[in-house]
């Protein structure tokens, strides 16, 4: 597939395929992407670049926890950058062969089977181009337009399981089949076997015949160990990269078991298998059919060291239709009906008639809440899609917000606007995980800029309700969270960039974002707290000159470790592209960096010209912020992610 594709989007794969969905929300491989296309400018830019990138063994990931659902954490995993562009050669190298390897069954719900086009459409068209903020000046002037690249691998048949559970698929098993077992794999992406994608695509018997042979699989085996400390048991969580490595395991086990069913009586579909990732869905006529599926399944998981976990296990009768789709039913139809509330009072000719329209839509959010209410429903089950369809009618109110021509309009499409974001902001205080910040930020930054326009006193009221709730949900969050949690971080980046200097000097921010300063090595920490103190460096000068300084100085005695450490690495590389950094302690601590390799002759003295370009093109943080909606909007378009 890569020979159709122009040479210089080879690695494509860096935009979105190697990196967790859930990262701090100005970072980004935008500008990693951007220095592996043809580049002009000083000969050493690129040079200095190829060399700060090339691998050199085994590498260690920056892993961090996000909250997951009822207070439960994950841990996933940023690669360095250095086996990211590996694996981003290898997608493109092997693309065919990664999806002809996802699709031996029926089973599975979520696999690639082809590589998407090279752009993204539909809501993303309708955002401003965003190629605002990357460095273009050095980039050859046929290079194309990456601002709206998504996915390298098109998925089939659901990119989130509640789409299944919603579909005409789960009506016509239903038809047929009077039980569902679900089941679950234990810590399945922790407790892979890195060498059992050999046996999955061989057998185990003949992959340990070929130890030294060059492989696809063998290849991909090498480079989940080069991402994680050379280990062989586990892989990194969080990259797509690391599904498609799960899945083509999977798909060999599917097969295996489609094989041995057929040769009992459970053949010739008295039972259906369907797997979304490690979650396994049986379909059958009676418990015995389906403990007959689940020991077979059991016994060809292990054969790959890994197990069922118990405590998930359930059986459901037909109808297959859960409490938590009963609630979003519900809730849609209050939902919708706010929409078209919306709707109405762009019509409403009366004062009156506005008011009502207002006291109508305050009323139904209300019930959104009662609605929400019911315990056999855990609140993070449908928290995310509640702010998608927030989100949706947010729009709505935003073009009411546009369009209003008189006072009697433009206070009604302020009320309503005010009821969304209340609610939204309510939502995140009962389940705030990063993808809820995420839609709060998407909501934030659609209405700032259209009231902030208005320059009216109903936009002035909106701006205030704004500023206050999120003040009041970063206490919420602070008192619930490490502050260095993405979580934390994600809501003082969000409200840095929204309110500058006002949201900044806050006592609650100001409070975390100086705590936050204070902590050396921290990439996490030391990117928000720059990021933030950037909206107003006067106030914050003596707290930023003391960052940089133990930062640089923290750095300069682990130069030898950033080719094995993500977190160093990641940290190098934003020091140099901040914008508050001399350039001639750039260029110093850039020919440090560079010195085993300059006395190796591989490379000269580093000018100030050359890292002035480097500086452009070697950070993952957008320190102007001046990409943070397109991204946000864009990584809501990435195939199988969640609302």
């Amino acid at each position: 597939m890569s020979n159709f594709q122009p040479r210089s989007l080879r690695n494509r794969a860096l935009i979105a395929d190697v990196l967790p969905f859930e990262v701090p929300v100005i970072f980004t491989n935008d500008f990693f992407f951007a220095s592996t296309l043809p580049l002009r400018g000083d000969p050493q830019t690129g040079q200095a670049l190829a060399l700060l990138r090339k691998a050199r063994g085994f590498t260690i990931p920056y892993n961090y926890n996000i909250v997951k659902d009822r207070g439960r954490t994950t841990q996933l995993s940023i690669i360095h950058p250095a086996i990211q562009l590996k694996w981003s050669a290898f997608i493109d190298n092997y693309a065919e062969t990664i999806i002809a390897y996802c699709n031996k069954t029926e089973t599975s719900l979520r696999h690639p089977f082809a590589v998407v086009s090279q752009h993204t459409n539909a809501p993303l068209e309708r955002e401003a181009t965003a190629r605002d903020g990357l460095p273009h000046e050095l980039l050859e002037g046929n290079t194309p337009d990456f601002s709206r690249m998504a996915s390298y691998f098109r998925l089939r048949r659901f990119n989130i399981l509640a789409k299944f559970m919603d579909s005409t698929e789960i009506v016509d098993l239903e038809r047929r089949y009077s039980h569902m077992l679900s089941l679950d794999i234990s810590k399945c992406f922790y407790n892979i076997y890195t060498h059992s994608i050999s046996w999955a695509v061989k057998t185990k018997a003949f992959a340990k015949s070929q130890l030294k042979a060059f492989t696809f699989e063998g290849e991909f085996d090498h480079l989940m160990q080069l991402a994680n400390y050379n280990e062989t048991n586990g892989i990194v969580v969080g990259p797509e990269i690391s599904r498609i490595f799960a899945e083509i395991i999977f798909q060999a086990i599917d097969k295996s078991l489609h094989e041995r069913l057929s040769a009992t009586r459970l053949g010739d579909d008295a039972v259906v298998v369907r797997r979304y990732v490690d979650d396994y869905f049986i379909f059958g006529n009676s418990d015995a059919d389906i403990e007959l599926v689940e020991r077979t399944l059991a016994e060809l998981l292990a054969e790959y060291k890994l197990y069922l976990n118990v405590e998930k296990r359930s059986v459901a009768l037909r109808p297959f239709v859960s409490s938590i789709s009963r609630l979003k039913r519900e809730m849609a139809e209050i939902v919708d009906a706010v929409g078209r509330s919306v709707r109405t009072a762009t019509c409403a000719p009366e004062f009156s008639e506005h008011r009502s329209v207002v006291t109508d839509i305050r009323q139904k959010l209300r019930d959104l809440r009662l609605a929400a209410s019911p315990s056999e429903v855990g609140f993070h089950n449908i928290s995310g899609w509640l702010m998608w369809k927030l989100r949706r009618i947010c729009s709505e109110a935003i073009t009411y917000l546009k369009s209003a021509r008189d006072d009697v309009s433009r206070d009604c499409a302020a009320q309503i606007t005010a009821a969304i974001m209340e609610i939204a902001f309510y939502v995140a205080a009962l389940d705030f995980r990063v993808r809820t910040g995420f839609n709060l930020a998407l909501l934030v930054t659609s209405v700032l800029p259209v009231i902030d326009s208005m320059r009216s006193e109903q936009s002035e009221w909106l701006h205030n309700l704004i500023f206050e709730e999120l003040i009041e949900l970063l206490t919420i969050v602070i008192g619930n969270r490490p502050l260095d949690s993405v979580e934390v971080c994600n809501l003082l980046l969000t409200g840095s960039h929204a309110f500058n200097d006002r949201f900044v000097r806050n006592r609650t921010a100001e409070t975390a974002i100086i705590d936050l300063a204070g902590r050396t090595g921290d990439y996490r920490a030391y990117i928000t707290a720059k990021f933030c103190m950037l909206r107003d460096s006067t106030h914050f000068a003596l707290v930023l000159a003391e960052l940089n300084n133990r930062t640089e100085r923290w750095l300069e005695t682990r130069t030898a470790q950033l080719m094995i450490e993500t977190e160093t690495y990641l940290l190098f590389c934003d020091m140099l592209s901040s914008p508050d950094l001399d350039i001639h302690r750039k260029t110093a601590l850039l020919n440090l960096a560079l010195q085993p390799d300059s006395a190796a002759g591989r490379i000269g003295l580093v000018t100030s010209q050359a890292t002035l370009e480097i500086a452009k093109l070697i950070g993952f943080v957008d320190w102007a912020g001046v990409r943070l909606r397109h991204t946000l909007v864009r990584r809501q378009l990435r195939s199988g992610r969640e609302y």
